[in-house]
């Protein structure tokens, strides 16, 4: 035919140019097929290292609890025995926090339980169907045995606790089990939170043995009561408290020993100098010079505690939370905020922050707004400002408690002095001491003490 070379000519140069072009579409669909592989092998490898990491990670801890549960430690116990009760599961509405502390020298572990509150019990007792009336009305629970139905479920609680911790113990490291249960609650008087415990008992393995849970008679309450010598409120529907035969402050594992860093101040002048751990430290030597029991929580996992100051006196005493902050620039209101919560969660007094820096305007204004509240409920005055007394120069001084106290002076906040690390504000006479700006003594809830220094001697008293 005319022209068929042509055709054919024009023909074949098209299919190779769209083969050429199909071959360049393939090599540029491969290569980047090629660069994904590449990326999600170097994404599977990294997930891979990350999960043996994890794994790694777990291992060792599962390594080390299991290392020192063979040796009975503290921290190991305290965390395997908190993993056992964690794992307990209750009904829905049940609180799951609790908190496990084990102390080795008497084989003893205390565990702190919150338990549902009171309204957990149905106030209805029943529902009854009206067929002339076609309704369905119910049947108000008397108030006596709501009262009774939640006693008995609080020592089942614990008597389930008991059992648990006992079973999960074939080494016999725990012999005794002290349980507190413990309400969240608000008090419908004063509008506060509360935390009020409602059952304390202390049980040993022999007494426990000799339970027979099975049988369909067993009264609880009566069995803790009885066997245990159990405390458990008369009225918990009117959150009426009990005193908790120990306190689980005397078992808590995140309490660490003290080291004595004061009897080495006179070689530091700057307390800057300090690691955070020994200004820590510093300040629970502080107030255990000034008289108070102190206790140092560990530096991680301690739920915003750094020290806890107990206070026996009957009046103006109580737990006192500390923190302590080691800051070169201004302490930030979430931290003071934090701190407020660390108290209502503890159940503490009053909530102390000492800083070396200094607090902002809003953080003050947070303290009195707290402040305002809480004092008005119990008839105090927030108004009041306080300072340190400075540190004795010599160890015949330091053995004395005047030297180690909080002067609290009628007052508002006082004028607040630009003073840097090495100044005092007082009229001390000119020694190696430990010195603080006038700080608001905020009622019942919060202080704040800011500006701490460590005098070196020599130097003046002054402000600036």
């Amino acid at each position: 035919m005319l022209g068929g070379t042509q055709r054919y000519e024009s023909a074949l140069r098209q299919a190779e140019a769209e083969f050429a072009q199909a071959q360049a579409d393939h090599q540029h669909q491969e290569t980047q097929r090629q660069k994904q592989v590449i990326e999600r092998r170097r994404a599977r490898q990294q997930q891979v290292a990350e999960a043996e990491r994890a794994a790694n990670e777990f291992n060792a801890r599962l390594d080390a609890m299991e290392a020192g549960l063979r040796v009975g430690d503290r921290h190991a116990v305290s965390d395997y025995m908190n993993m056992v009760l964690r794992a307990s599961l209750y009904p829905e509405g049940f609180p799951t926090e609790r908190m496990t502390g084990y102390v080795p020298e008497s084989s003893l572990l205390a565990v702190e339980w919150y338990l549902p509150p009171p309204e957990i019990i149905p106030e209805q007792k029943l529902y009854k169907h009206v067929k002339t009336r076609k309704a369905i009305e119910p049947t108000p629970r008397p108030t006596l045995e709501a009262r009774q139905i939640y006693q008995r479920v609080i020592a089942q609680i614990a008597l389930r606790t008991l059992r648990e911790i006992f079973d999960a113990d074939p080494g016999q490291l725990i012999t005794t089990i002290v349980f507190n249960g413990l309400v969240r609650t608000v008090d419908p008087a004063t509008g506060q939170q509360i935390e009020p415990y409602l059952i304390t008992l202390r049980a040993t393995r022999e007494q426990f043995a000799d339970l027979v849970l099975t049988e369909p008679r067993f009264k609880p309450v009566e069995c803790v009561r009885r066997h245990f010598h159990a405390d458990v409120s008369q009225h918990p529907d009117e959150l009426v408290p009990v005193e908790p035969v120990m306190h689980f402050s005397m078992a808590d594992p995140r309490i660490v020993d003290p080291i004595d860093i004061i009897s080495d101040i006179d070689k530091r002048p700057n307390l800057l100098d300090l690691s955070p751990k020994e200004f820590e430290a510093f300040i629970q030597n502080l107030f255990a010079r000034m008289g108070f029991d102190t206790k140092l929580y560990q530096a991680s996992g301690d739920g915003g505690v750094d020290c806890v100051a107990y206070d026996p006196d009957p009046i103006k005493g109580g737990k006192f939370i500390v923190q302590a902050k080691l800051y070169t620039q201004t302490v930030k209101p979430t931290h003071v905020r934090d701190l407020y919560g660390t108290v209502q969660h503890e159940g503490a007094t009053k909530g102390i922050m000492i800083t070396t820096s200094g607090y902002g305007p809003e953080s003050y204004k947070f303290a009195a707004r707290v402040t305002s509240t809480s004092s008005t409920a119990r008839g105090c005055s927030p108004s009041a400002t306080s300072t340190i007394s400075p540190l004795a120069s010599s160890a015949e001084e330091r053995k004395s408690p005047d030297h180690y106290h909080l002067r609290v002076m009628p007052g508002g906040r006082g004028a607040r002095s630009p003073l840097n690390r090495h100044a005092a504000y007082h009229d001390a006479p000119p020694r190696q001491g430990l010195s603080a700006q006038p700080w608001t003594m905020c009622g019942p809830s919060l202080a704040l003490i800011e500006r701490l220094s460590c005098i070196a001697p020599g130097q003046r008293h002054v402000s600036e």
